[in-house]
């Protein structure tokens, strides 16, 4: 298609005109595969994505700019110069993008690396729990050992109390 404009050019078609349409072409393909690489990351990276949404439809504007600047390549050499500044503000916005796009990524794995070592320390502190709770069982089945042997004890001595009273009351009543 862009060969058939510049063919309908008046006079033979000049270097510059094929160095744009190339220079065009390079950016399209450029826009279309952003445009892929930002839909594979967008399930993961929503914040950003609504940011790449709002630069893309603004590269998808000036995209078509492009298209209508393209048009007016054969009204004159005046609208190549424009065109060709329209499509330098476009790869700028468009590398900054990207740019943006990296450091959000960048902050991301940072947040994930953050929240694992989290977790790692809440694991610890829960084996830490773990092992104090454990103690604390040990601890309370002594206890309770412990409680039941006395238990016993006191019941003997109670015993050994109630048969020292009973005989000394024997005792007593045979004096008497």
């Amino acid at each position: 298609m862009s060969e058939d404009l510049t063919r309908k050019m008046p006079g033979a078609p000049d270097r510059k005109s094929d160095e744009l349409i190339k220079m065009v072409q390079a950016v399209r393909a450029e826009l279309s595969d952003l445009r892929n690489i930002v839909e594979t990351r967008l399930y993961d990276t929503r914040p950003i994505w609504e940011r790449v949404t709002a630069d893309v439809a603004h590269l998808v504007e000036g995209q078509r700019g492009l298209t209508a600047d393209i048009a007016h390549l054969i009204e004159g050499q005046e609208g190549l110069k424009q065109s060709v500044q329209n499509l330098t503000e476009g790869q700028d916005n468009l590398t900054q993008g990207q740019h943006n796009l990296i450091q959000g990524q960048q902050g991301l794995r940072e947040e994930l690396h953050n929240l694992k070592e989290s977790q790692q320390s809440l694991k610890e502190g829960q084996e830490d729990l773990r092992g104090e709770v454990r103690e604390i069982r040990t601890h309370l089945r002594d206890m309770d050992r412990r409680l039941s042997i006395f238990n016993d004890t006191l019941v003997g001595i109670q015993a050994d109390y109630r048969d020292i009273y009973d005989r000394v009351r024997g005792i007593e009543r045979q004096r008497t």
